[in-house]
């Protein structure tokens, strides 16, 4: 009778069997590929199986299909007798764009908005949250997703833009330049569509910010239709400095803003312990910092005393919006924030602001008003300094502003108007939160957003109702003294020097009451600088010395090694 023979590790013998557990990965691409699958989270397996097998990408795929024939059959028919005129191309182009634009703008950015607040509502995102995933990687996951339907919905269209680019009328950067703004586009509203959807956890509330966030994607389509046309057409050309000037400008506001919410939507996922303030603080400054520098570049070229009102007008809306969310931060710090504050005094006047609280809200965001605006001053007041850009090519109109002394007074004054009347607003709201919080009821972004933006349309609003009711219609493009806390009005008369047409009494009067509430509002924030840096225990600093030490496999014992240095038991 034969007897069998079982091997349990390598031997010189030919005949004998050798059973391999596992075989060790020894390509570069095998290595490769497993380093990128331990990156991408098991969220993004999840939501690209769940999208790809939807009923809602389905009829997306097939519609989307549908509308490219058709398209293509009544854009070859109608512009059958005129390809000799370069007519063809940019209007199949034009429609090709218009029908990708639907998918990237409407079904995609919304489809990521209900995987998140399914999350929601469904309470699986507790369990998503104590996984070895960071909140990022899941906010990640859900982004990828995205990105790999719309990865998809381009791979459908582009052999048609590419037959576009062999008819007439058409070049290579018009048509870069509309895919780039396009898939850039449709990360920024995927990465809004999540912050929405984690900035509330009520259904009532979600049905309310669902319908908000439609608006807004049914604007950027239309304004996508508009944009394409343009592109298509040759109106507006990015061969030229002043058009690749606003294309740079467009790409670096997409990208910084969906770097913004991507942050944001990263911290709400995140406990409530953690710090959930510090990286959206950093992207807002490095959002400021992207936007001063275009406009520094934009002083090269033109230089205007009317880009000083603008530019300011921008940054403070800007800040404002941020501070009505940042304000709306609990003031109680947990014990592992508090372990992060700086040991000094300079550390903690320079560094704590980028920490979790109301307080630490308001003065950053009011510090960086007051400071876009003197960045602005000097930016026009010293432009003469500025290298002067070649101004061949540059279609808009070259001027280089030479300020004057009778100037500055104007400027200075209407300045510090705008941003005490945006420290004012911000300083208001913030009361009218800590106010809130007192009651016990909980302060959300939401509340405290619209709180400050309830507050500015009531005043200017009704300051405009007042004075088109109280002055006949001859002189309603006269500043009278009801304008006063019409900031908008107010700042721009100061600035054109219409001073004179200001009581000096009454804007000063209103300055102190403006002050005084911000004083008020400064006074209550400083107390959170008290809080000193919390002790670390013995105990996290044991597990945290635990974390940092790596197990690591010696190099060179593989599986078929170690089975090998086994005893061999042969059976015969």
């Amino acid at each position: 009778m034969n007897e069998a023979k079982i091997v349990t590790g390598p031997t010189d013998k030919s005949e004998d069997i050798e059973l391999r557990i596992a075989v060790e990965k020894n390509h570069y691409i095998d290595r490769i590929v497993d380093q990128f699958s331990d990156w991408c989270s098991p969220i993004l397996v999840k939501e690209t199986r769940q999208a790809l097998k939807s009923r809602q990408f389905f009829w997306t795929f097939f519609l989307l299909l549908a509308a490219i024939a058709l398209w293509t059959m009544i854009g070859l028919t109608f512009n059958d007798a005129r390809v000799d005129f370069g007519n063809a191309g940019p209007n199949l182009l034009s429609g090709y764009w218009i029908i990708l634009g639907f998918p990237l703008s409407i079904v995609i950015p919304f489809g990521a908005y209900r995987s998140l607040a399914r999350e929601y509502e469904d309470g699986t995102i507790q369990l998503v949250s104590v996984t070895t995933m960071r909140a990022w990687q899941i906010v990640a996951g859900k982004l990828g997703s995205s990105m790999l339907q719309m990865l998809i919905y381009l791979s459908i269209i582009a052999p048609c833009i590419a037959f576009t680019y062999l008819l007439r009328g058409l070049s290579l950067p018009q048509i870069s330049a509309g895919i780039v703004i396009c898939i850039c586009g449709c990360v920024c509203l995927s990465c809004v569509a999540l912050f929405f959807a984690g900035s509330t956890r009520s259904r009532i509330y979600g049905v309310g910010v669902s319908i908000v966030l439609i608006v807004i994607q049914i604007g950027v389509f239309i304004a996508w239709i508009i944009f394409s046309v343009a592109l298509a057409s040759g109106e507006l050309s990015f061969l030229e400095i002043d058009g690749q000037f606003v294309f740079s400008g467009i790409v670096m506001a997409i990208l910084s803003t969906a770097a913004l919410m991507f942050a944001a939507a990263a911290s709400m996922i995140s406990f409530e312990s953690d710090n959930r303030s510090s990286i959206v603080r950093v992207m807002m400054l490095v959002q400021q910092t992207l936007f001063i520098a275009w406009c520094l570049t934009l002083a090269c070229f033109v230089l205007d005393e009317e880009m000083l009102l603008a530019l300011t007008f921008v940054s403070t809306h800007y800040w404002l919006a941020m501070g009505f969310l940042l304000v709306s931060e609990n003031d109680e710090l947990s014990a592992r924030v508090r372990r992060q504050i700086p040991k000094t005094w300079f550390g903690r006047i320079t560094c704590s602001w980028f920490l979790p609280g109301a307080g630490r809200g308001l003065v950053f965001a009011t510090g960086n008003i007051w400071f876009c605006a003197f960045t602005f001053f000097l930016m026009i007041w010293a432009g003469q300094w500025l290298p002067q850009a070649n101004s061949n090519n540059f279609n808009m109109t070259s001027y280089r502003f030479t300020p004057s002394a009778n100037d500055f007074v104007p400027h200075i004054v209407s300045l510090i108007s705008i941003c005490l009347y945006s420290s004012f607003y911000l300083a208001l709201t913030y009361l009218i939160c800590q106010r809130y919080r007192r009651t016990g009821r909980v302060v959300t972004g939401l509340f405290s957003f619209a709180a400050g933006t309830v507050m500015i349309f009531l005043v200017t609003g009704g300051s405009l109702l007042f004075h088109f009711n109280l002055l006949p219609s001859r002189n309603w493009d006269m500043y009278t003294a009801d304008q006063i806390f019409n900031w908008y009005w107010t700042s721009t008369e100061l600035f054109e020097g219409g001073a004179s047409n200001v009581d000096p009494v009454l804007a000063f009067l209103a300055g102190m009451i403006m002050l005084g509430i911000c004083v008020l509002a400064w006074a209550t924030a400083a107390r959170e600088l008290n809080q000193t840096r919390a002790v670390v225990p013995e105990k996290v600093e044991f597990e945290m010395a635990e974390e940092k030490k790596v197990e690591r496999i010696p190099e060179g014992e593989t599986i078929d090694e170690i089975f090998g240095e086994l005893p061999k038991n042969e059976s015969e």
